[in-house]
């Protein structure tokens, strides 16, 4: 089952005569959030079997800021599914890849079926993304003047942390860059209950983690 929704399949073959391809209608439940408004529409027309503009409002989710990170689970398996249907493997895989990242225990989808379905439990990690920081200069720990941290993520598809943001108290105090290695450096003058947080380009949230004072 999806993080946070209840997923009931009810298969029904939509021919495209256009593309002559087969594309999966699917009956859904998914309760939402009130302010989850743009996920909501998406999963309605899904529901309802208009997958095409399913396709285009997931992406529209997708790109607005402040997804949770089950959000992006569910966003990238549904585009998923409709990017087999039509037959774009390449692009299934890719959001296979980053759903099962965020939740490698993640159950393939009743959906797919044959190649598809295997393709999915191709793209299933060992092991889920993995967040730490530390504070690798401080003259008198996390609290002190002067604050360094070092974030380091593992285990994430190509491209997809964008940034990681260091707050203190709860408030944004840095943001740096992912480099290709998985780690960013962090610079703030002062910072008291530092976590860090891992996020994709539109800012949606894929990993948390509480910054500890001492390299690993």
């Amino acid at each position: 089952m999806f993080p946070s929704r209840t997923v009931r399949a009810a298969l029904s073959a939509v021919r495209c005569s256009a593309a002559g391809l087969a594309i999966l209608a699917v009956a859904l439940s998914t309760p939402a959030s009130a302010d989850d408004a743009s996920l909501r529409a998406a999963d309605a027309a899904y529901t309802r079997g208009a997958l095409r503009e399913a396709e285009r409002l997931y992406e529209a989710a997708l790109a607005e800021p402040g997804n949770g990170r089950d959000d992006l689970v569910v966003i990238h398996v549904h585009l998923g599914i409709l990017a087999a249907a039509h037959g774009a493997e390449r692009t299934a895989r890719t959001h296979f890849a980053i759903a099962l990242a965020l939740d490698p225990h993640l159950p393939a989808p009743s959906e797919l079926a044959g190649r598809d379905r295997s393709r999915f439990e191709q793209e299933r990690p060992r092991e889920g993304l993995a967040l730490e920081a530390h504070v690798e200069r401080a003259a008198e720990g996390v609290a002190a003047e002067g604050v360094e941290v070092v974030g380091h993520i593992e285990h994430a598809p190509a491209g997809l942390v964008h940034h990681l943001e260091l707050r203190c108290q709860g408030a944004s105090a840095a943001v740096a860059p992912v480099g290709r290695d998985g780690r960013a450096r962090l610079h703030t003058a002062r910072c008291e209950g530092p976590t860090i947080v891992a996020r994709e380009s539109h800012g949606g949230v894929l990993a948390e983690a509480a910054v500890s004072e001492g390299a690993p």
